[in-house]
């Protein structure tokens, strides 16, 4: 019995360095402009530990060729194109691995040519394109540069979320940096929910002041109040709607004319992605139900204190754009004892 085990801890470690060697190998080949197969040089210190013997034994066999200096600058690369055919089981390798290295040179085109659009929107990839790269990814493990990553928003979270508190950062740079920040896991504040599974929301203050809507001659005077940095996101909304205190208590609606209505558009079901396509009746509930919750009044904002809300505000509500509907955005009035 112990004779067996060790012959399948043997088999075992064998297919697995097997797979380490073609991953090796795949990652010195690459797609060239007409379609076909073309050698690329790879860093050794970015190849598997565990065949960086078997790769020594290549290059003193000359199948392989090392340049550069030992350690991390050395490179490795085939030492003709021939091997790629005249090698049985690399061929089969790399025809294994043809539709992603094909995959591989789109991204690679596609993020130089949004970068040389100056990074527009309209250039990035939708999230079905996207979810094929990460996994062609991860299968190649392939070495992106900065402008790949950044165009795949596979940069660290913390980059990510210094382009959102810039200014200049496009409303579908903002989309598609929420996408990418919901599959990582999003952890910022105000975004989510409490421990206690109550939404947390972040209040930036808002002054009084005197404020004229286009179109009308009227001036409308707004007291100082606190609105959501962000809009109420699914997550947020989600809690009302699993609470047994929440959507199915009618008390919320008490003193509205109810109306069946049907917002167009499609809802978003994302953690951290705006909720929209809520009825003003649902979100009013949502207001009056957070209200009984945490204890003091959040209600809708006016359309004249929606107006009033400083500029600073307006841009970090702003975190994602293309929105379909209109999002829950809710204030808090202000009284003395408020501290958040």
């Amino acid at each position: 019995m112990h004779r067996g085990w060790v012959k399948q801890q043997e088999k075992a470690k064998a297919s697995e360095q097997e797979e380490e060697l073609r991953k090796a190998f795949i990652s010195l080949v690459q797609i060239g402009e007409e379609g076909q197969f073309i050698r690329q040089p790879a860093k050794l210190a970015r190849l598997p530990q565990g065949v960086q013997d078997i790769i020594e034994r290549f290059v003193r066999s000359r199948l392989l060729v090392k340049s550069g200096e030992e350690g991390g600058g050395a490179l490795v690369e085939l030492t003709h194109e021939t091997v790629l055919t005249g090698w049985p089981r690399l061929a089969g390798w790399v025809e294994g691995a043809s539709t992603d290295l094909r995959l591989l040179r789109q991204v690679k085109s596609a993020a130089a040519e949004w970068d040389q659009k100056g990074g527009a929107g309209e250039f990035l990839w939708p999230d079905r394109r996207l979810d094929a790269a990460y996994d062609m990814i991860g299968r190649l493990e392939p070495e992106l540069g900065e402008v790949e990553r950044k165009f795949l928003a596979l940069t660290a979270n913390d980059d990510l979320l210094a382009e959102l508190e810039d200014p200049a950062t496009r409303h579908h740079r903002r989309a598609y940096i929420g996408d990418r920040l919901a599959k990582k896991g999003d952890t910022r504040s105000g975004i989510g929910l409490r421990e206690d599974g109550l939404p947390d929301i972040i209040w930036c203050d808002v002054p009084g002041g005197q404020v004229r809507l286009d179109g009308l001659a009227e001036t409308f005077t707004t007291g100082p109040f606190r609105l959501s940095k962000y809009p109420v996101t699914w997550a947020q909304y989600s809690s009302f709607l699993r609470a047994d205190d929440g959507h199915q208590n009618t008390h919320w609606l008490k003193g509205l004319a109810r109306h069946d209505e049907q917002p167009a558009g499609t809802r978003k079901e994302i953690d951290n992605h705006p909720a929209t396509c809520v009825s003003w009746y649902d979100s009013m509930a949502f207001c009056r139900w957070l209200t009984f919750r945490l204890g003091y009044e959040v209600r809708l904002p006016t359309e004249w204190e929606w107006h009033s809300r400083p500029r600073a505000v307006i841009r970090t509500a702003n975190t994602r754009g293309g929105l379909i509907g209109t999002p829950v955005v809710p204030i808090r009035m202000r009284t003395d004892s408020c501290t958040r």
